[in-house]
């Protein structure tokens, strides 16, 4: 909503809250407390008004949901927001001062914080929330911590499997509500044995997909049409191999230009990754600095992050355009390394390429394409031929 700063300041009453006008659909509107500038509402096009105290903590910007108006009166939220703002001040943690209003925290209540806190924060944290939403919230949203048993988190794998839903995606939700219970645990919100210790993890599909040779001319084609962010951004995932996570979060200060390296201070593996930067890759920077904003990052963005985020449907318009289907973001990736096996590169030398930490997640490679595999066939029968005089040696090249 448009208005400056000092439009969005009033004094807090039912008359001036229920008479507020509502943004746009799908967008959110901020006032303040002209009494307690910290306490905010947040109204969305929906129509949903809610209280939260916004207060900066440990460099951090966080947003305390205190309840929705009306069932939370102004005067309610005003006597929690001074309680919590009090607590904060006489040194006692952020979140802790938040629960010390409300007791044991639903499941929900603890998804809120630990979004808050942590999952925010993380390249992840979309995907975090939105398996919660999907997977846990309907099951055990309710539910106090202490309520959870290991039946309840079992019965969750069972449902997802029941509903044919891959073993990847029912570990991807128990390692969610494990970390739960284990923050609830660390953070001295409920201090129990963890329910998704119950839950048995299921086997995975590694995935195979990559682009193949008579798919990367349409590719190609495609990606030209793009915007240019977008088109960069897929071009890097595909020249260098990276995470695409660490490629959105790409900073000008990793870049170096003269050693023709791009440092990337921390990889999913926890370690340092120096990625050497082939000459289609700096002609890519070089272009993009002569452009370059005053943000930090090679692909700046407008949200919270600061860079650009999945742009999924650039994503799904390259392959729509391509005639490309079942492909992921992160087969890029894999189509460096593919592509590395089919032209004999060592398993050791894909492995440094792609920042992989042990030759175990390398030798995926070794069967994605058969090619190099069907040479190594041909070479050996060829030699037993020759052994028993079936054929002649090879004519030599002189």
């Amino acid at each position: 909503m448009a208005g400056k700063a000092s439009d969005r300041r009033f004094r807090f009453t039912k008359a001036r809250l229920d008479a507020l006008p509502l943004p746009p659909a799908g967008k959110r509107a901020v006032w303040h407390d002209e009494r307690r500038p910290e306490l905010a509402l947040r109204v969305t096009g929906s129509g949903v008004k809610s209280f939260y105290v916004i207060q900066r903590a440990k460099g951090k910007l966080y947003w305390f949901k205190l309840g929705t108006y009306p069932t939370m009166t102004i005067e309610q939220a005003q006597a929690a927001a001074t309680k919590l703002l009090s607590a904060v001040a006489d040194g006692v943690d952020p979140m802790q001062a938040k629960r010390a209003l409300r007791g044991e925290p639903t499941l929900d209540e603890f998804f809120t914080e630990y979004w808050e806190r942590h999952a925010q924060f993380k390249d992840s944290g979309r995907d975090d929330k939105q398996r919660y939403a999907t997977h846990i919230k309907p099951r055990l949203g309710g539910r106090k911590l202490s309520q959870v048993t290991e039946e309840d988190a079992k019965a969750i794998a069972e449902g997802m499997e029941r509903a044919g839903l891959s073993g990847a995606t029912i570990n991807r939700v128990k390692a969610l509500l494990h970390i739960l219970f284990q923050k609830a645990a660390v953070w001295k919100v409920c201090i129990r044995p963890n329910p998704a210790d119950a839950i048995e993890r299921r086997g995975e599909k590694s995935r195979k997909r990559f682009l193949r040779g008579n798919e990367i001319p349409a590719f190609f084609a495609a990606l030209a049409e793009l915007p240019v962010q977008p088109r960069n951004f897929f071009s890097l995932c595909l020249l260098l191999g990276q995470r695409r996570e660490n490629t959105l979060s790409m900073k000008w200060s990793d870049v170096d230009f003269v050693e023709k390296v791009w440092r990337i201070p921390d990889t999913k593996n926890g370690e340092p990754h120096e990625v050497p930067l082939t000459s289609d890759a700096l002609e890519i920077l070089e272009a993009m600095r002569e452009l370059r904003s005053d943000s930090p990052f090679v692909f700046p963005g407008a949200g919270a992050k600061g860079h650009l985020t999945e742009p999924k449907r650039q994503w799904r318009k390259l392959l729509q355009a391509a005639g490309i289907e079942d492909l992921h973001i992160h087969d890029l990736r894999r189509t460096l390394g593919s592509w590395q096996a089919k032209s004999g590169v060592s398993l050791a030398m894909i492995g440094k390429t792609l920042g992989h930490k042990t030759l175990q997640t390398t030798l995926v490679y070794a069967r994605l394409d058969s090619d190099p595999v069907r040479q190594a066939m041909q070479t050996a029968t060829d030699a037993m031929k020759v052994a028993a005089g079936m054929a002649g040696p090879e004519p030599s090249a002189d």
